[in-house]
């Protein structure tokens, strides 16, 4: 009796779907056929697979870029290796180390070293020295953005930076995409210059030349220059006052530097689209004395919810506090701040030396995660702000590498998967980037492998030689038409077996075009 094929219910294939076990998975399976690509980019089954409650996992935590340990000190702050992205637990790039050549190619090309700045929206903000400039100072500083979805980079034109320190320091850095400071019609509406393909900005705080204030540098893809140097801030009339993180949070199209003046804590904030700089004092109710400890440096990101969060992290008892901002009142118009989680980190395993001290080097937006060094400086953790377990020792990673200097990468995977996916024509993966690492298994279209190509350069080599033979008309050619046409309905049926076997083992039902 002859077998029929059986066609699972959509339900049921959301089902199967939303019970993978990683998110490399799920994006194959989208890129498959167009049904699942609709089921996937649905709003109701990517709400359901992230939860707006707990959008945070550490998943989303891609890796980390780092320096090498070894500076040369003529041009400080840009390594003589290339960079190096680390992985991060149950990352979709593997376990082993890749340099940035390895996600973005044209980055050989382009740069002699490179050092990150900025990492935000699959955007890396990186400062590089061009092979001609190996060997002498320049009054220019350079940078690039390079798109770590995609494999792209683009050199932004050379920023004349005058600042006290000379050129080899910046003191805040941001940068934002499209979807930061511009509705999606305003998007359509703003194209990006010739040499850049997506709509984004960069924003530069600098020392003048005579330390007396900020100066804030802003660079738009859609526009062909630089903006003027435009000061910012007086640190005269503020104590000093100077930036405690150089990368800035990015939050609703501005740009968050926490600052400090000895005595009080202050939020810096750059509106994006206006332009607009303003400076709030932080009503905390613990005191900023002039120096923190017990407690390490306090940092400025965001919570699961999009509100400003303070995070603090006790250095000897490994407490981590998380001081979230509310809405202003109708009165002063200040925010308060208040105390919404303490979390206990929990101590390593009994084969290793438990953390008496630690530092907090950065945090983890998308994943809620903590990334500390201990007080030997050697050993480095990454930890769930929500829980304090420990969920990797990653000392080994790390090896040789400067921990301190380190770049989370994080990923929204509702917005990767509706940007990548989502469309009217059939997926196509770019030939590089962490879109191409996801499909690495697929061919052109998301389904076919190297068995795939094989059996078609196959079929088009016996078409050739059927083609030659029928065009000789000789009687020894004929023997070879024969053995032809047997090679194409052999290998006709090779590639149908192949293409049967793709579909079965990486999908769960016959995908419908």
């Amino acid at each position: 009796m002859e077998a029929t094929a059986v066609t699972l219910p959509d339900d049921i294939v959301l089902e199967i779907l939303v019970r993978l076990a990683d998110e490399a998975s799920l994006f194959r399976c989208g890129a498959t056929c167009k049904l699942w690509r609709c089921l996937v980019t649905d709003s109701s089954f990517l709400r359901r697979r992230w939860p707006a409650d707990k959008s945070r996992h550490p998943s989303c935590l891609i890796g980390f870029f780092a320096n090498d340990w070894f500076i040369r000190w003529e041009i400080k702050e840009l390594p003589v290796a290339v960079q190096t992205f680390v992985p991060g637990p149950r990352s979709v790039l593997g376990l082993g180390r890749r340099s940035l050549a390895a996600l973005v190619p044209v980055a050989d090309s382009l740069f002699d070293r490179v050092a990150p700045l900025a990492s935000h929206g699959g955007l890396l903000l990186v400062r590089f020295v061009p092979a001609a400039l190996c060997s002498s100072r320049s009054r220019f500083i350079h940078l690039a953005v390079c798109n770590l979805f995609a494999g792209t980079c683009e050199v932004l034109p050379p920023l004349l930076y005058k600042s006290h320190y000379g050129n080899v320091h910046l003191d805040g850095f941001a940068i934002l995409t499209g979807a930061d400071f511009c509705s999606n019609d305003g998007q359509q509406r703003r194209t990006p210059s010739p040499g850049f393909s997506t709509l984004f900005k960069v924003l530069i705080i600098g020392t003048s030349q005579g330390a007396e204030h900020y100066e804030l540098y802003m660079f738009s893809s859609d526009h062909p220059s630089w903006s003027a140097p435009r000061r910012c801030l007086d640190r005269l009339k503020h104590k000093c006052c100077h930036l405690l993180q150089r990368n800035a949070v990015v939050r609703r199209g501005t740009a968050h530097w926490l600052c400090w003046d000895y005595t009080d804590l202050y939020s810096f904030d750059v509106n994006a689209d206006t332009g607009h700089v303003s400076l709030a004092k932080l009503a905390l109710p613990f005191p900023q004395p002039l120096i923190f400890f017990p407690y390490d440096v306090p940092q400025l990101t965001i919570g699961a919810n999009g509100e400003l969060v303070l995070v603090r992290l006790h250095i000897k008892h490994l407490r981590l506090e998380i001081w979230t901002r509310q809405e202003s009142t109708v009165d002063t118009g200040a925010h308060r701040w208040l105390l919404t989680r303490v979390t206990e980190i929990e101590e390593l395993p009994k084969q290793h030396k438990p953390v008496d001290r630690a530092e907090c080097v950065c945090f983890g937006d998308k994943s809620g995660t903590l990334f500390l060094v201990d007080d030997s400086n050697r050993n480095v953790y990454l930890v769930d702000a929500e829980t304090g377990a420990i969920l990797e020792e990653m000392t080994d990673r790390f090896s040789g590498l400067q921990h301190k200097n380190a770049i989370p990468v994080d990923i929204d995977w509702p917005a990767f998967f509706v940007s990548r996916l989502r469309g009217q024509y059939a997926y196509r993966p770019p030939l590089h980037g962490v879109h191409h690492v996801l499909a690495a298994d697929h061919g052109r279209h998301g389904g076919g492998p190297k068995r795939w190509s094989l059996c078609w350069a196959l079929w088009k080599v016996v078409l050739v030689l059927t083609l030659a033979a029928r065009m000789a008309k000789s009687e020894m050619w004929g023997t070879l038409v024969w053995w032809c046409r047997l090679g194409l309905v052999a290998a006709g049926g090779l590639s149908y077996l192949c293409s049967m076997w793709v579909i079965t083992a990486h999908s769960p039902t016959l995908g419908r075009q």
